[in-house]
This record gives structure tokens, sequence and C-alpha cells, in this order.
């Protein structure tokens, strides 16, 4: 959804709508591995719905031939989406409420997978599968006074396998769900400026049923149970290059499940200092 910072700054009592496609299906076929995840990308991924777009290119060892053992395939093309948003964000004067809702959709194909090879017994990658997903957010804030505010975001994902060629057609059947999606998930937070150096923040999150195979990416799928989780953080700003702050991650110490048979974390502290050019 679009950034709202400028109107917090300065908030006009006007609606903003906001529209954006992105296609990205003429992406050349090889990217050189990235160096934060080591496979190849171009530009972020989305960290949120409606958010980024990209693609993921072939790795340069899945086209040459022979290479570590497994079969090339020098006409792998890359992954690719197209992807359109559209949202709208209404402010009041003086930043008092602040609504913002948006909806999104991004159709995904050539996913890329590694597969048995048609002759002998080594691998290969080839182009399987086509997918989509879409979904609506919303978000709110609202300013009770100089110093205290309150907000909440929720946001809903749906997804669908339009293309499972090559694919379990059991785990990835035609017209179902993707594993491992969250369909749900919110937040909510209750925010104080107790000093002009202090902040304090209370932060519910919320993370809805979702669906996982008991492999990483095989296997039978099996239900994961919600969960919520409460965080307490505390501010120090010490100067605008300077903040320490203190956090309690799960302080109700809230058993969950965040994959099959991998339990979340438990409650945890943390201290840190934050700096910034000044």
């Amino acid at each position: 959804m679009p950034s709202r910072e400028p109107f917090l700054r300065n908030p006009p009592p006007w609606m903003r709508a906001h529209a954006e496609l992105v296609d990205f299906r003429s992406a050349p076929p090889v990217v050189d591995p990235c160096e934060h995840c080591g496979r190849g990308c171009a530009g972020p991924t989305r960290s949120a719905p409606g958010r980024w777009a990209s693609f993921q290119g072939p790795e340069r060892r899945s086209t040459i031939p022979q290479h570590f053992g497994d079969h090339s395939d020098p006409g792998l093309k890359p992954e690719s989406s197209v992807s359109w948003e559209i949202g709208a964000t209404v402010t009041a004067a003086r930043r008092a409420l602040t609504i913002a809702v948006g909806h999104f959709h991004q159709r995904y194909n050539d996913l890329i997978q590694t597969v048995p090879a048609d002759t002998g017994s080594k691998q290969t990658n080839k182009n399987l599968g086509r997918t989509q997903a879409l979904g609506v957010e919303a978000e709110v804030e609202r300013w009770w006074s100089e110093r205290w505010r309150t907000g909440a975001s929720v946001s809903w994902v749906t997804t669908e396998v339009l293309d499972n060629r090559g694919l379990d057609s059991t785990g990835y059947a035609v017209g179902g769900s993707l594993p491992a999606v969250l369909s749900v998930t919110g937040t909510a937070h209750v925010t104080a400026d107790l000093s002009e150096a202090v902040t304090a923040v209370a932060r519910v999150t919320l993370v809805g049923k979702q669906t996982v195979f008991t492999e990483r990416f095989s296997g039978q799928r099996v239900p994961i149970d919600p969960y919520a989780l409460l965080e307490l953080v505390a501010q120090w700003h010490r100067s605008q290059a300077l903040t320490l702050y203190a956090r309690i991650d799960n302080v109700l110490n809230t058993s969950y499940q965040t994959a099959f048979d991998r339990p979340g974390n438990s409650r945890t502290a943390v201290l840190g200092v934050r700096m910034a050019p000044h």
C-alpha cells in the first residue's frame, strides 16, 4: 500500500487513490546469484501484499551442461510475475485519523522446479506450474493526543494453483491453494510518547491458520493453528542519531508452531542500540 508518511507530517483532509501495474515478463533469462540470498533475483521481493513485485531467474548452473552432475536446461526461462494493485488513503485534518485500504492481484508464471531428468538418474530444473495470489489489506491509525496513538492493520490473502504440470497433483491440485501461505495476518498497537525522549509501545500480532507440508516441499498437508503474540517495547531517543531500546517478545510465553513440528520462540528479552547517520 502507498506510504502515508507525508500525510502524517502534514495531513490534508482529502482522499488519495493509488494504482500500479508491474510486468516483468521481459526480464533477461539468466541472472547472477544475489549476494544476500544466493539465488538469481532482480530487485526486492514482496515483503507484504501489494508492495513489491519481482522475478526469479534461473541459476547459472542450471544452464551449464553437466554442472555438478545435474542435467542442464539451456532453454530454462526465468520465473515471472504480473501484478497490479489499487488502494486509497483517507486522512482527517490534524492527522487525527488515517484509514487506508488496498487490493492486489499477482500471477506467477514459469515456476522453476527441480525434478528428475527425462533420462538417467540425475536431476534437472524445468519451468513447471503457474499460480496466482490476491488479497485485501486495510490499516487504520488514530491519534488521540500529541502523545497517544493507536493503530491496527489486517491482510487477507488467497492463493490458487493454475497449472501443476510436473508437480504432485495431490499436493498441488489445480484450483487448490498453495501451502505455507498465511491467509490472515494482523497487528494492533498502542503507542505512548511518555516524554520527548521516551516512547513505549504495546503490540499484538495475529497470525491466522495455515496449511503446511509435513516435509519441506512434499508430504501430507496438515493445519497449523492460529496464534497471537504480545510484544512490549521501550525506546530512549538519546539523540537524533542514537536510540536505546528494550523489547520483550512473546510476553505471555504463548506456545505456537511456525511450521510442521517447528515450535516458535518462547519469551525473549532484547536490549539494543540503534544508530543512524547524523
